[in-house]
């Protein structure tokens, strides 16, 4: 099995807390739309949640490993990730 991408030195994501700051009509914009909002931080490594929670913007932060995207189908929620390709020769 060969590389086809030399793999690079992979930095953990921050330790320092993530703040967010929003406008005050946006949780009961979320509230309205009956909606939460997943946002992907490539160069953080972090999937954002936010929702509305009783009148006030919650958000959840989760690490993953250089998050690309966000995907739904049906009743499943799919986040890609960065990863290294491996070809067999």
């Amino acid at each position: 099995m060969t590389e086809s991408q030399e793999p690079t030195e992979e930095k953990e994501p921050s330790k320092d807390p993530l703040r967010s700051v929003h406008t005050t009509n946006f949780p009961e914009l979320l509230r309205q739309l009956g909606a939460s909002l997943l946002v992907t931080t490539y160069q953080a490594g972090k999937l954002v949640v936010l929702r509305e929670d009783d009148g006030v913007l919650n958000t959840h932060f989760r690490n993953l490993n250089k998050p690309m995207g966000i995907a739904r189908d049906g009743g499943r929620l799919s986040v890609v990730q960065r990863y290294l390709r491996f070809a067999t020769k």
